[in-house]
């Protein structure tokens, strides 16, 4: 208990004393006592002391050997790549930045969007399908004991494609909109709904820019990250050729629905 704590709570503990009619009443005088209970008393106190002790050191070990970003990061609900995940710290690029990614529409710049999430559909085995939040379809054919899946920050980089590339009509045909559903639509609110389920609350700064006489933000801050390429190459691995749509295969799975 801190020092803080304790002062806290000592007005309740001498009230007593405080507003008692007299000091003799409530006296701090210990009675006599004799040799053998001494003996006794301050040995269970010692024992109760060095206990406590050990406690503290045992809980402080076992503290300190848990990384502080697994703790903080944890995956709630299961995950196939789960023993993948890797935590790291990551500074994001300045606001004037270049990367591959950036830019006017080029074959470059196409091809380093489609190598970010281009892998199809992955497979996973029917005991990792069990573990499963929701359910998914198992496969047929070749595939038949395997189910598919495909994890979502693919499906989020795919939506952000779509609407860099909606951005350049003239080099990318607009998508048709399809029974009422607006591809692009869909997409933003995709990104919006993943954004604010990871919720990042890095802390962005401001810094003082003396030639200008003026302060303005700095977006290269250092984020707690999950290993992208650790998640994309077990996505590489597990990739399925090919995912028929119009084949269903019954299966005595058990689930619970989330």
């Amino acid at each position: 208990m801190s020092r803080q704590s304790i002062e806290h709570r000592q007005p309740l503990l001498l009230e007593p004393i405080i507003h008692g009619s007299s000091d003799k009443e409530y006296s701090f005088d210990t009675p006599e006592m004799k040799p053998e209970r001494s003996w006794r008393l301050s040995a269970f106190i010692a024992i109760s002391v060095l206990s406590l002790l050990l406690n503290t050191a045992q809980f402080l070990a076992s503290a300190r050997a848990t990384p502080l970003c697994n703790r903080s990061n944890s995956q709630k609900l299961y995950t196939p790549v789960k023993d993948v995940l890797e935590y790291e710290l990551r500074k994001f690029s300045r606001a004037r930045a270049i990367s591959p990614y950036h830019g006017p529409p080029t074959e470059a710049v196409d091809q380093a969007w489609q190598d970010l999430y281009h892998f199809g559909v992955s497979r996973i085995s029917k005991s990792q399908a069990a573990l499963l939040p929701n359910r998914t379809i198992a496969l047929p054919g070749a595939e038949m004991g395997n189910y598919a899946i495909s994890l979502d920050v693919f499906h989020q980089l795919h939506c952000l494609n779509q609407i860099r590339m909606a951005l350049h009509p003239d080099r990318y045909p607009p998508i048709p909109i399809s029974h009422g559903f607006d591809h692009i639509d869909h997409c933003v609110n995709s990104v919006r709904e993943s954004l604010m389920c990871s919720v990042d609350v890095t802390p962005n700064i401001w810094v003082w820019d003396e030639g200008r006489k003026s302060s303005f933000p700095r977006l290269d801050t250092v984020h707690t990250c999950r290993n992208f390429d650790k998640v994309r190459a077990w996505a590489v691995e597990h990739q399925l050729e090919e995912l028929v749509l119009t084949e269903h295969v019954e299966d005595d799975l058990e689930y619970h629905e989330f």
